[in-house]
């Protein structure tokens, strides 16, 4: 619940810490097994080093907060714009 984000009408994902081959692995499961239009953006993190972040478009956005709302604690809805 933590490490996502609104971004624009969309939902990132902080995945940094993951190796692109792990970040891919996640895009795929989420776009076979959920049917979310997901996509992979490069970004420099804090020490200077290239990280993954997951974007999942806004065009999912109702799908993905179908899948997760009844998982999510009150304090983290805002996360939701719920």
């Amino acid at each position: 619940m933590d490490d996502g984000f609104k971004s624009g009408k969309g939902i990132g994902l902080s995945t940094e810490s993951f190796t692109i081959v792990e970040v891919e692995l996640l895009k795929k499961v989420l776009e076979f097994k959920f049917g979310l239009k997901v996509t992979i953006q490069i970004r420099n993190t804090s020490d200077g080093t290239l990280g993954y972040r997951l974007y999942i478009s806004s065009k999912s956005r109702d799908k993905l907060l179908s899948l997760v709302k009844y998982y999510f604690i009150t304090a983290m809805n805002y996360k939701l714009s719920l």
